[in-house]
């Protein structure tokens, strides 16, 4: 996609560099515009399908941000509301060209070489590449009205203000792909298992963040950004450490606000997960906490809120102990759930358990269910001895006692 509107653009440019000259490209053809801003200026057409969008000069200078255009396009300002259309070459005869226009209804037509087509208000004449205009061709379309041949006198202007747009998104579209080639540059550089980080720039800046599962990951992208000379700013830190940072700023800004957790799965798209029960957004609420949230992430791109119910997460931790067999009491508070284990747990238990709080808080948060393990005293510790298959526990100084299974 990157490579394909780079192709397209240098194209459009070298099309405006030939502007008034003929060409000696073989099926190639020169339209020439005969009405409206552009009146006069030329075109080569290529092979294939062409595509005309004529917009109202009005439109144009409000519009902004990038539109991604079909290859082969050329955008013509109107003074009023003109009709896309298309010029398809080798689709006709070879001294003519089908012109075909797009909306609710479809029209297509053939125009012949040296003659004077109209679609909309813009009206234009097409000849071969490398041929000569018909003698009178010109000027019989220079005296269509006396509009058009005041128009005709700012005709090199727009012709000078159609190529300097093209300059213009030339060099947007430059920053942009060199920008996406820096982002693939640091991968390159972190290597290592492309699964282990995010790289996402801020755009519109200089900066990349670059988010790490582990901190030994962070620790490794921080020396490999260090050893070279990069002209962004890279900024390496790991998710949780990030997660952590927006966590701590909504508990500042927003403590009225109950929320499980922010995940930064797709930093580009955070997801805020705020509590069903104890918090009520408007809309107008949500937009503003969205637009905080924006400013606190800009590497994001849409920041998310959903809402959890606490039933439905404490569900899921009840059933988790159940799973592992293990005793426990719940105790409630206003703003959280605790869940204490009791009763004495092996090593294979206690790391059952803690596994499960693992990957518990990785999916749910900590700020509203907590786990507590209550470990008994073991009365035998010190006590028991074994040597093979026998053993005995010395409860008293003058006291043994001899299991039969030990």
């Amino acid at each position: 996609m990157r490579d394909g509107k780079v192709n397209v653009e240098k194209r459009s440019m070298e099309e405006l560099d030939s502007a008034g000259t003929s060409g000696d490209g073989t099926g190639n053809v020169v339209i020439r515009l005969l009405s409206g801003s552009l009146k006069g200026c030329e075109y080569i057409l290529l092979p294939g399908v062409t595509l005309f969008i004529q917009r109202q000069e009005s439109d144009l200078a409000q519009s902004s941000g990038m539109v991604d255009l079909p290859p082969n396009t050329i955008v013509i300002p109107t003074d009023r509301d003109g009709v896309n259309f298309e010029i398809e070459l080798g689709a006709a005869s070879d001294d003519a060209v089908v012109v075909r226009t797009l909306g609710e209804s479809t029209r297509a037509w053939q125009i012949p070489f040296h003659t004077i087509g109209e679609v909309g208000p813009l009206r234009f004449c097409i000849k071969p590449a490398g041929a000569d205009w018909r003698p009178g061709l010109l000027g019989a379309a220079t005296s269509d009205s006396g509009r058009a041949v005041r128009r005709s006198s700012m005709t090199p202007i727009a012709c000078m203000i159609a190529i300097l747009a093209t300059l213009a998104v030339l060099i947007w579209m430059w920053g942009d792909v060199r920008g996406e080639d820096e982002v693939a540059d640091i991968a390159t550089l972190i290597a290592g298992d492309p699964d282990n980080y995010q790289i996402v720039p801020v755009e519109g800046s200089t900066v990349v963040h670059v988010f790490s599962k582990t901190d030994r990951n962070a620790s490794w992208a921080r020396q490999a950004v260090a050893r070279h000379a990069l002209s962004q700013q890279v900024l390496v830190t790991t998710i949780h450490a990030e997660e952590m940072r927006i966590q701590a700023l909504m508990q500042e800004r927003y403590p009225d606000i109950a929320f499980h957790r922010i995940e930064l799965a797709d930093a580009r798209r955070p997801v805020l997960m705020i509590s069903e029960e104890r918090t009520s957004l408007s809309a107008e609420s949500r937009r503003a906490l969205s637009g905080q949230l924006k400013a606190w992430m800009p590497y994001a791109q849409a920041p998310r809120i959903h809402a959890w119910k606490d039933a439905a997460i404490e569900n899921q931790a009840a059933a988790g102990i159940d799973r592992l067999g293990l005793p426990y009491v719940r105790e409630r508070t206003s703003n959280s759930v605790i869940f204490r284990v009791v009763g004495p747990l092996d090593d294979a238990n206690r790391h059952r358990m803690q596994q499960l709080i693992a990957d518990f808080q990785d999916n749910f948060g900590s700020r509203y269910i907590e786990f507590s393990t209550y470990l008994e005293d073991d009365w035998l510790k010190d006590k028991s001895y074994r040597f093979g298959s026998g053993g005995y526990v010395k409860v008293t100084p003058r006291h043994w006692l001899f299991p039969q299974t030990f």
